[in-house]
């Protein structure tokens, strides 16, 4: 039992870098592409509205 805390204590930070790339690859697989995507609709409603407040202003005119 000593000699594994002794491997953990003298790895410790290639463990924490291992778990990083895990989680880096983890969050790039299935976070970033659905944030994407949701920036992508958000700027399409942005233009839309935009675009429909401009006709509204025109036809005012």
């Amino acid at each position: 039992m000593k000699a594994l805390w002794n491997i953990v204590v003298k790895n410790v930070s290639n463990i924490m870098s291992l778990i990083g790339i895990i989680l880096s690859i983890y969050f790039g697989v299935y976070y970033v592409p659905a944030w994407l995507e949701d920036a992508e609709k958000q700027k399409f409603y942005n233009a839309q509205a935009s675009l429909a407040q401009s006709i509204k202003e025109l036809i005012d005119l």
